[in-house]
């Protein structure tokens, strides 16, 4: 029996969201930043580069590990992102190092945002799978990023 499902998390939680981020950090060869926002923030737009913001309205389990841990940098030598905590949501800065425009800074955070989903959704949906005694077999990833897993779980 196999099955396919899409799984669309809202980020909920801290400790997940940061593992996640953490990975595509490491995966897209930026290193992880961690400091106080207002600081983090201004540094981040004193530096003259354009910047592109994304508003993160669902990232509640981010807005909540930044409340708690302080605002992520994510930085390597072409480019920045820095997460902000604003008022109950989450704010994602853009910035690249050199010129680039604000439609390739907008695909770099998109790319940055769809991996961090998409680490958290497996790891939400591998862990309910054990808790529901199904063991991997097996995990392969295509060139597009999507994502096999087969399963098995035996009845007694």
């Amino acid at each position: 029996m196999s099955g396919i499902f899409v799984v669309v998390p809202i980020l909920a939680a801290a400790p997940v969201v940061l593992s996640a981020t953490a990975a595509v950090a490491a995966a897209m060869g930026f290193s992880m930043v961690r400091q106080g926002a207002e600081e983090l923030e201004t540094r981040f737009r004193e530096q003259g580069e354009a910047v592109v913001e994304f508003d993160l309205a669902e990232a509640r389990g981010m807005e909540t590990l930044l409340r708690e841990q302080g605002a992520i940098q994510l930085e390597r030598e072409d480019a920045s992102l820095c997460f902000l905590p604003r008022r109950g949501r989450v704010q994602m800065l853009v910035r690249a190092k050199g010129k680039a425009t604000a439609r390739e800074l907008e695909a770099l955070g998109r790319e940055v945002l769809d991996g961090i989903t998409q680490q958290y959704a497996y790891h939400q949906v591998v862990s309910e799978l054990k808790s529901r005694g199904f063991s991997k077999v097996e995990e392969s990833r295509e060139e597009d990023g999507t994502l096999h897993l087969r399963l098995r779980r035996w009845d007694g």
